[in-house]
């Protein structure tokens, strides 16, 4: 037994866990893979008759790990490992019929019931969220404690453009269940989805030019700066030079439902969606949406890492000067996650206030619909 000094005689805790370890790796491989299956199965046995949806989530997950890293299908283009393939595919299927076995399987252990799916509907934008941060912070390594920033952007994008905010205008393009009639700028809000990714990668580019030469402590504290700037403006900006922008504290409501329209809704014999609030159960639709902005995301994101760009941000995440004397350009690569990284935020946001029919600086039970805080309620797929 290790005692180091200054514990008063305590057990070194990390010197006894690389003993283990140690003695672990010297076993057979045939050993360790019989060992792993006992414990794994010991696992699911003992699950399975309190809470048996958990208990088969485990053994789905438990069959993917005894996948052999090194099975890949060979191409002409390249070689596709199974298990990094099967792994997300199954991940996904899940998702997709979440929605159907959820009111059918019982409580997770030390949590209790599942997710309802309004909540689910918002865990797959906290995803969306986690993957754009993950440009920033995670690739580039700039420390952006200002990002839920962007979100705002994406909501006030979505509002201004989709409801009665500019009632001296009457614009309608693409717009579903809003009368020709009615007043006001009302767009898809897939085309927003795409404009408000644009909106704030410019948005991001502008607020990462005066960081350009900061680093660590110092980046975080100005771009939480200008996350606590943005809130101020959204709550008076009602009033700047006499034009009402943002509504202040109220917010933009009520905001155009979402929807594919009767065009595309017939076309696809019923499949997408014409209105997706005269839908019954609207909430699986705006799930299932987000799992496909959740994947498309995803999907550029890795692709991104892969790419030229994305080893320049990794490289300068892991030695500035180093990647500058390599003849990376740091101000271009720089801005470029700065834009980057706040695409996928508005993107969710915007289709979030489409939900929730609403925008606003802050939560409020004024309405009946779902009010959000521009910070960080945001819920892909309308």
């Amino acid at each position: 037994m290790t005692y180091p000094k200054g514990t008063g005689g305590a057990p070194d805790l990390r010197a006894i866990w690389r003993q283990q370890r140690e003695r672990w790796q010297k076993l057979p491989e045939q050993t360790r893979q019989r060992v792993t299956l006992a414990i794994q199965a010991a696992i699911v046995i003992a699950f399975l008759p309190l809470w048996w949806g958990f208990a088969t989530l485990l053994a789905i997950f438990f069959a993917l790990y005894w996948i052999p890293r090194d099975l890949a299908i060979s191409t002409p283009w390249r070689r596709i490992p199974i298990r990094a393939t099967v792994t997300p595919l199954v991940a996904l299927t899940l998702a997709i019929i979440y929605p159907f076995v959820r009111d059918g399987i019982d409580t997770l252990p030390g949590v209790g019931p599942w997710p309802q799916m309004d909540t689910a509907v918002i865990m797959t934008v906290y995803a969306m969220m986690a993957v754009g941060l993950n440009i920033v912070v995670g690739y580039a390594g700039l420390l952006d404690l200002g990002y839920v920033a962007f979100y705002a952007v994406g909501a006030y994008t979505a509002a201004w453009f989709a409801s009665v905010q500019f009632a001296k205008r009457n614009i309608h393009f693409g717009d579903v269940g809003v009368g020709v009639g009615v007043p006001g700028i009302h767009i898809s809000i897939w085309i927003l989805i795409l404009l408000a990714g644009i909106v704030t990668a410019f948005i991001g580019v502008v607020i990462g030019l005066p960081t350009l030469r900061l680093r660590g402590d110092y980046l975080a504290i100005v771009t939480l700066g200008f996350g606590e700037i943005l809130p101020q403006v959204a709550r008076n900006g009602d009033n700047l030079g006499g034009f009402n922008l943002t509504n202040g504290p109220n917010g933009i409501t009520p905001i155009d439902p979402p929807g594919f329209g009767k065009t595309l809704h017939g076309a696809t014999g019923g499949f997408l969606p014409d209105n997706y609030l005269a839908l019954a159960n609207r909430n699986n639709a705006y799930f299932w949406t987000g799992l496909v902005l959740l994947a498309i995301t995803v999907f550029a994101s890795i692709r991104l890492r892969d790419s030229r760009l994305g080893r320049a941000w990794i490289a300068l995440r892991e030695d500035e000067v180093a990647a500058a004397s390599m003849g990376i350009p740091l101000v271009r690569t720089k801005l470029l996650a700065y834009a980057t990284g706040a695409a996928p935020a508005p993107s969710s946001r915007a289709s979030r206030a489409r939900r929730s029919r609403t925008t606003s600086r802050s939560t409020s039970p004024r309405s009946s619909s779902r009010w959000s805080s521009w910070a960080g309620w945001a819920t892909s797929g309308g």
